[in-house]
């Protein structure tokens, strides 16, 4: 297992967007306030050894991962129309999605001790038990799009579970017994993609196609945020310290967001392709570089360990912490799914 480590480079972002002479730049009511330049960096040491799991269905392409209740690592199966289990000791189990070609994506545990998941190519959002029984619930979409592609999934603070539906540029909200509703965004092709609870009872939100992170009430009322020229947000997490952090592929960057006022830490391998991000172990924020191919951490203070992941051209995507302080990690190209602890 081999490690790079590098010094943290913290840069202030320049809040982006319209305002007069004078005023701070906002987007549906949330102002900045004033940015502080700074500059900062540290180097840090840490041990770590990786164990790698192969999929038992070939070409399987494992996309997400999440934690379960049961305490085992549940993982959609993109290609495989199938929803994983894996224990900490490498057991698998495989349940077959009911709709055909569903292509699974998202996965989360929700709030009534199952785990909840989004079907991509069939606009449904599929529920599995500790058993495996599965249940589909189907998403009302009133747009004229072919496919609304629910994408990312997270239990929200009100009891229900969120996502985002990336091809009809809306939030959704599911109900446990089913029922759904959607919240359309303000901007065409926002592509919502990564989405978590908040830690003041709303959600937060990636829009990787317009530069924003968005924010809802659990009554769909919608806020966003832009953030810089240039910048892809893609997955979202709240850290330790209750602040919102992203991953920003087109910067190559971990970004804080808090009360309006960005700060972008670069990733120290370019082109790292930063995918998916996770609060864990040691109060620090865990990332996929999929392009790298390596598991980043970075502290709150802007200090940056990278470690590679065994095998080459994982595409390493998502990534979430175990009960006992582990990360586990999915690799889509690779088919497998792997532990860092």
């Amino acid at each position: 297992m081999s490690r790079s480590k590098t010094a943290a480079l913290l840069v202030a972002l320049t809040i982006v967007g319209c305002s007069a002479p004078g005023t701070q730049s906002l987007v549906n009511g949330i102002a900045p306030p004033p940015i502080v330049q700074q500059q900062r960096s540290a180097t840090r040491a840490i041990a770590g050894s990786f164990t790698e799991y192969k999929v038992p269905t070939a070409k399987s392409r494992p996309n997400q991962i999440a934690l379960g209740p049961d305490g085992a690592m549940w993982f959609t199966e993109s290609n495989a129309n199938k929803i994983g289990r894996v224990t900490s000791q490498g057991s698998f189990r495989e349940f077959v999605v009911t709709t055909a070609s569903s292509q699974p994506v998202g996965i989360a545990a929700g709030p009534d001790g199952a785990m909840w998941f989004t079907e991509m190519a069939v606009e449904k959002i599929g529920r599995i038990t500790k058993s495996g029984t599965i249940t589909e619930y189907k998403i009302h979409v009133a747009l004229p799009l072919p496919h609304s592609a629910p994408y990312y999934i997270t239990a929200g603070p009100d009891g229900n579970l969120w996502f985002t539906q990336t091809n009809a540029n809306q939030i959704g909200r599911m109900t446990p017994g089913g029922v759904n509703s959607n919240y359309l965004l303000s901007a065409p092709k926002s592509l919502p993609a990564g989405i978590v609870s908040g830690p003041r009872g709303e959600l937060w939100f990636a829009e990787s196609g317009i530069r924003r992170i968005g924010r809802s009430t659990t009554r769909g009322g919608i806020s966003e945020v832009q953030v810089p020229k240039g910048s892809v947000p893609q997955d979202v997490t709240v850290g330790s310290d209750t602040n919102l952090w992203f991953t920003d592929s087109g910067n190559n960057a971990i970004v804080r967001l808090r009360n309006g006022h960005k700060v972008a830490y670069a990733i120290p391998t370019p082109s790292s392709m930063p995918i998916g991000i996770t609060a864990g172990p040691e109060n620090a924020l865990w990332f996929a570089e999929s392009a790298a191919g390596k598991i980043g951490e970075m502290t709150l203070a802007g200090t940056f360990t990278e470690y590679v992941v065994p095998t080459s051209g994982s595409g390493v995507s998502s990534v979430v912490p175990d009960a006992h302080g582990a990360l586990w990690f999915t690799e889509p190209l690779t088919n497998k799914i792997g532990r860092l602890q």
